[in-house]
């Protein structure tokens, strides 16, 4: 089950986008899937992220050579809940969107945050079919200069891999539901890139897994420490009883601790795993992957994001 729900995010290639001025008179490669123009800035005492979608170029026609109806949806991960979206662009491939979004981010975080670019098609019966997507790393946006110099990014049909930045790291959830026995069975694998700012200080780290019926704390559990280690090997399971009426009201709450003393510890980041009531984004996803193939794990890395 691992091929189509394992969809992990690392790192991308800088390479792939590069500041341009004026209009492109650029050569587009073969099976080009298109491109998209956008400006950035930051206002530092609102805290604001502004981004302007500029415009798209060489988006792909229809099975049936028409051209597409284009819009786009931009998020910042690792929040997915937050998504905002253009207008629809009728008949076109060379879109003009140039709307401006914001977004709120500290000035403490947004090194660590990764814009996300989707474009969609809607075709004849309302459906939205993906066309691409690219990302970008503020680690690479100066968020102090007064320039606003105009980005593009190519698109993939998929984006195989988004990085983490300068964030909190990553961890490596396994998940089973047994409808028969009333049993949700997870198991904390590993941990990537855990750190506290101190780049390469090996830190001591647990997990704590907190399963809740709406805002009410039903369990809590949590792994042992693991020493020095900024990729922890956790390798634990946990069960709890979980009655199928309640599977929608439900979630699980992950908190990755680090252990500065005996009896002191302070959160590195968090994950939050449920329906629709509770997630979006990949969390959503691996719920829902979980309901549907039942009495089988499955396997997904989720980013830790700011409690």
């Amino acid at each position: 089950m691992t091929g189509l729900l394992m969809k992990d995010f690392g790192a991308i290639n800088p390479a792939l986008y590069q500041s341009v001025d004026g209009d492109d008179s650029l050569m587009f490669p073969e099976d080009h899937t298109g491109r998209l123009w956008f400006q950035l800035a930051y206002e530092r005492e609102s805290e604001k992220l502004l981004v302007t979608l500029v415009k798209a170029k060489n988006l792909p026609s229809r099975a049936d050579k028409s051209p597409c109806d284009p819009f786009a949806r931009i998020c910042l991960l690792p929040d997915e809940r937050r998504t905002l979206q253009t207008k629809v662009k009728r008949k076109t491939g060379n879109p003009r969107f140039d709307e401006c979004f914001v977004f709120s981010v500290s000035s403490k975080c947004i090194m660590e945050r990764v814009l996300k670019f989707s474009v969609f098609d809607i075709d004849r019966r309302k459906k939205h079919n993906l066309i691409g997507q690219a990302a970008y790393p503020l680690v690479d946006f100066d968020v102090n200069s007064d320039k606003h110099p105009t980005v593009f990014l190519d698109l993939d049909k998929e984006i195989s891999e988004i990085p983490s930045s300068a964030g909190r790291g990553e961890l490596l959830i396994s998940m089973c539901y047994n409808m028969d026995l009333q049993r949700l069975t997870i198991n904390v694998v590993e941990g990537k890139n855990f750190r506290t700012g101190e780049k390469s200080a090996p830190i001591d780290s647990f997990v704590q897994i907190s399963l809740k019926h709406q805002s009410r704390l039903v369990k809590r559990k949590k792994t042992q420490t693991v020493r020095a280690n900024c990729n922890p090997q956790f390798n634990e399971s946990f069960q709890f009883k979980l009655p199928p009426k309640l599977c929608d009201a439900v979630s699980v709450l992950f908190v990755a601790e680090v252990k500065d003393a005996p009896k002191s510890h302070r959160s590195l980041g968090r994950i939050l795993l449920g329906g629709f009531m509770f997630a979006r984004g990949k969390e959503l996803e691996h719920w829902q992957a979980m309901m549907q193939t039942e009495k089988e794990h499955v396997q997904q890395w989720h980013t830790l994001s700011q409690i």
